[in-house]
């Protein structure tokens, strides 16, 4: 399965410390899905909850009853970390 095998990336806004402001929800998913061609809603993710920090993060999808594939979702700062001197 194409999906089993995907990494997506979604970029946020970004705090002192790499602190995200707001988190990353389903549909920012699903957009970046629909944008590799997979058609799925919000019903197919099981036990989601909003992303609330940087770091690759798997995300676990239900296909049918029997069938559920994870990906995996990278979520990167959309500004750089400013370093401390």
């Amino acid at each position: 399965n194409k999906l089993a095998d995907t990494t997506i990336a979604v970029a946020v806004k970004t705090g002192a410390g790499g602190k995200l402001f707001g988190s990353v929800t389903a549909n920012q998913i699903l957009e970046k899905l629909e944008e590799k061609g997979f058609k799925l809603d919000k019903r197919h993710f099981t036990n989601f909850k909003p992303v609330k920090e940087l770091g690759q993060i798997p995300v676990s999808i239900s296909l049918n009853k029997e069938v559920s594939v994870e990906i995996k979702l990278e979520v990167v700062s959309e500004n750089p970390i400013e370093e401390a001197e």
